[in-house]
């Protein structure tokens, strides 16, 4: 049920679209279900509505234990180091 624009046209395994208030919420979460995903937003979309797209090399969803491990790297993110917390060694 995809728009002519996208029917049959999106490579690999797929493409997750949404606004862009999605690209840091929902696009991730979803991501973890289709591995390799293309993830775009669309400025003129309203709402929260995001649209999963499967691509013409669409085999399968990712494994659930993959997917799992996904979701909670999410959930708990590492924190990224700053200048202030390198300890520099000699």
């Amino acid at each position: 049920n995809a728009t002519k624009e996208y029917d049959k046209k999106v490579p690999g395994s797929g493409l997750l679209l949404g606004p862009a208030s999605a690209l840091d919420t929902s696009l991730p979460v979803l991501g973890t279900q289709l591995g390799g995903a293309e993830r775009r937003t669309d400025a003129a979309r309203k709402g929260t509505d995001v649209d999963l797209i499967l691509g013409t090399g669409f085999k399968n969803l990712t494994a659930k234990a993959v997917a799992d491990k996904a979701l909670a790297e999410l959930a708990a993110p590492e924190p990224t180091p700053t200048a202030s917390s390198k300890k520099k060694t000699c």
